[in-house]
């Protein structure tokens, strides 16, 4: 087999992916174009790369992390299979549904929610969770990093403050309400399921009455882009709730970026390298929380496979799919309120021998039934049926 990767070089697992294809002895060139900040809804420049590149060299398919709807025209336009695996929830690209079902697609989703929101009447769209590298278990631990717990990621700032310059008050009253709804719900994106179109349409109408300038012209607001402000509202509250109570009673360190809120007991630090710091956090902690984004619905997310992967304890806030391969109690554990994060995070650091097993029995099942060289051929197989 041989591939045409694209890289919009931002990945997190593309490295792993890489050693992975080159394991298995899968051939690959590779094409780069930074997308970070342009739109990834319709690049011409993007399209002309890919489709230039499959005319002048024969590939077995086309593969990128995350799915791009000008790689998949270009594929279509060759007749050249497109694979992409997408870990993140939802997806910052409009119209998917447009290209989606393009029978050349065989797009891999780790959220069975997200992945049930696409149109597959072509067998074009697949729930695979997503996968870890095992030899991230071989880091040793460093006190440098040590603590009783400690969290890995960053405050969402929403766009919800600055929206609601622009709103009556029924509908900064109504949206402040689905946010505390959310806040104390996981496993739902309930936001965006207590949406309407018709509540949208007379939300844009009150925006443009307002001269909210995410409506000037004929733009208006997108039910997708209210619910994900409303879910990353919910989660940055959440987050500093959950951070600003744990770090009272324990030795907590945040590793964040420098624009995250500050608060009175929290040990801040810089950001951490995904491949070779990281790895060590997980693994000198003696828990390590996770409070996930809200968007994500049920998807097993790679913050917590990396987690368990490194020989970490992960204490998380509830997500489905979790529940769908490990225990908990055996192999991790949850919490539904920062108040029961505390009372847990305390008793297992009280408690190392429980700790331990569980950290020994989720890094053993984590790294067999999702190491790359697992899931890969497992991917590979399902696309070029």
């Amino acid at each position: 087999m041989k591939l045409l990767i694209y890289s919009w070089l931002h990945e997190f697992t593309l490295n792993d992916i890489i050693n992975t294809f080159n394991k298995i002895a899968v051939q690959f060139d590779l094409i780069t174009l930074d997308l970070f900040k342009k739109d990834k809804s319709n690049c011409q420049e993007l399209y002309d790369k890919v489709y230039n590149k499959l005319s002048s060299c024969g590939y077995d398919a086309v593969f990128s992390v995350n799915y791009f709807p000008d790689v998949a025209k270009a594929c279509f336009a060759k007749n050249t299979r497109y694979i992409s695996w997408t870990y993140d929830c939802p997806l910052d690209i409009e119209n998917i549904s447009d290209t989606i079902s393009l029978p050349t697609n065989r797009a891999f989703f780790f959220d069975k929610e997200q992945y049930l929101e696409y149109d597959n009447t072509n067998n074009t769209v697949y729930h695979f969770p997503l996968a870890v590298n095992p030899l991230r278990s071989q880091v040793k631990y460093s006190s440098d990093y040590s603590s009783d717990i400690s969290f890995v990621g960053r405050i969402y700032h929403s766009s919800f403050p600055a929206l609601t310059k622009y709103m009556n008050e029924f509908n900064k009253g109504y949206l402040k309400g689905l946010i505390e709804s959310q806040k104390n719900v996981y496993g739902t994106y309930l936001v965006k399921d207590a949406l309407s179109e018709s509540y949208l349409k007379d939300l844009n109408k009150d925006l443009k009455d307002h001269n909210c300038p995410f409506t000037l012209g004929e733009k208006s607001v997108s039910l997708k882009q209210i619910a994900y402000s409303l879910a990353t509202e919910a989660t940055f509250e959440n987050r500093l709730m959950c951070l600003g109570l744990l770090s009272i009673y324990l030795d907590l360190k945040w590793y964040t970026t420098p624009d995250s809120e500050t608060l009175n007991n929290i040990k801040k630090y810089p950001p951490v390298d995904y491949d070779k710091e990281m790895p060590i956090v997980f693994k000198s902690s003696k828990i390590n929380l996770h409070i996930g984004l809200h968007a994500i619905p049920s998807g097993i997310s790679l913050r917590q496979l990396d987690i368990m992967s490194c020989g970490g304890f992960l204490l998380s806030s509830f997500q489905p799919e979790l529940f769908d391969f490990f225990i908990p109690g055996e192999d991790f554990d949850f919490f539904s309120s920062p108040e029961e994060a505390l009372d847990k995070a305390k008793f297992y650091i009280s408690n190392e021998s429980v700790r331990e097993k569980i950290v020994r029995s989720g890094t053993e099942k984590t790294n067999s039934i999702f190491s790359y060289e697992e899931r890969i051929p497992k991917l590979l197989s399902l696309a070029m049926e």
